[in-house]
């Protein structure tokens, strides 16, 4: 019966003819999706903004003492600091987790599309 179904092209019976029926786009996609709010929290938890705070001497300590000094002693709210801290010590909710998911899998399509391309130059 598999054998069958193998030679009717229903069941893959190669692990290369496998991989070759995978919609390589939309498994792209979808890891970018899955990836794109972590790998967001994760940059901004590297930059300083961290879940008690910022961190002191890091860039982010930086960015608010510079936001601070422009606005003439304290950071304003809705800045890009205050947005910032409050990304980094609570997380990005529930409208922000879709706009990374998004910008994620922009991004690993804007990667895939790239190497598809070289790769059909080699």
């Amino acid at each position: 019966m598999s054998n069958r179904l193998a030679q009717k092209k229903m069941i893959p019976s190669t692990l290369s003819a496998a991989y070759a029926m995978v919609p390589k786009k939309a498994v792209t996609l979808m890891t970018g999706a899955v990836s794109g709010p972590s790998a967001f929290l994760a940059g901004i938890h590297a930059y300083g903004f961290g879940t008690m705070g910022i961190i002191g001497s890091s860039k982010a300590a930086a960015m608010m003492s510079a936001s601070a000094i422009a606005s003439g002693g304290g950071v304003s709210a809705g800045s890009m600091v205050a947005v910032l801290q409050s990304v980094g010590a609570a997380g990005l909710g529930f409208t922000g987790v879709g706009v990374a998911a998004a910008a994620g899998a922009v991004t690993a399509y804007g990667i895939y599309a790239l190497g598809s391309y070289i790769y059909s130059k080699l």
